[in-house]
């Protein structure tokens, strides 16, 4: 096949397979006004850094983004701002359309029906963000048939987050002491989810680990 003939193919494939999006326009980030208690948190933030490296010297950037993320006082996804979306600092694909979680549901259905369809089985999600991807993802299992023997474990530091997610997610859910998780629910479909600080903690099982922009 020679190289007009191969473009040709090519352009005919991308008019099925694509459909143009109009993109949320977003204002640029000097435009936005400052969070109200953005002063107080980043200052306390702040002088944790001064104090830290006056005592032990420079950090990892390893350590200085863990705590810019995820610290108590002033972690970026610690406080009730919403971060993703229009009126954020961010859109992520699942924000979008419903089709891209839904197109993650038929690939992650696709690979537990290599493995025989093992029940029980685990979808765990590191950094769900508002929990928009694993809405769409259950959604297509529970219209295939494929929630029973499904379990959800969710992944994230932040408890004002794993609030929207549960929200969005579950019909029911609290917070839990003395265990593994901070916090349970149950879907509309009876799905159990869980959430966890850390994914050492997730049980061990046949599971299908989602990350999507989270590295």
């Amino acid at each position: 096949m020679n190289l007009r003939a191969s473009r040709v193919i090519f352009n005919q494939i991308r008019c099925y397979c694509y459909k143009p999006v109009r993109r949320v326009s977003l204002p640029p980030a000097s435009k936005r006004a400052p969070k109200a208690s953005a002063s107080v948190d980043n200052f306390s933030l702040q002088n944790e850094f001064k104090s830290r490296i006056l005592a032990t010297g420079p950090i990892p950037v390893a350590a200085y983004m863990k705590q810019v993320l995820t610290n108590p006082a002033g972690g970026y996804y610690m406080n009730e701002a919403d971060v993703f979306g229009s009126k954020g600092d961010f859109v992520t694909s699942p924000e979008i359309g419903q089709i891209f979680g839904e197109l993650v549901a038929a690939w992650c259905l696709n690979e537990w029906t290599k493995f025989g369809k093992p029940t029980p089985y685990q979808l765990i999600e590191l950094g769900p963000g508002k929990g928009t991807m694993m809405r769409d993802i259950l959604r297509v299992f529970k219209r295939l048939g494929a929630s029973e023997g499904l379990s959800v474990h969710l992944v994230d530091m932040s408890e004002h987050l794993s609030e929207v997610q549960a929200e969005l997610l579950c019909r029911s859910s609290e917070e839990c002491a003395d265990k593994a998780y901070y916090r349970a629910g149950v879907t509309r479909a009876g799905t159990k989810v869980f959430w966890y600080r850390h994914l050492e903690d997730v049980p061990a099982g046949f599971s299908i680990v989602l990350a999507h922009e989270f590295f």
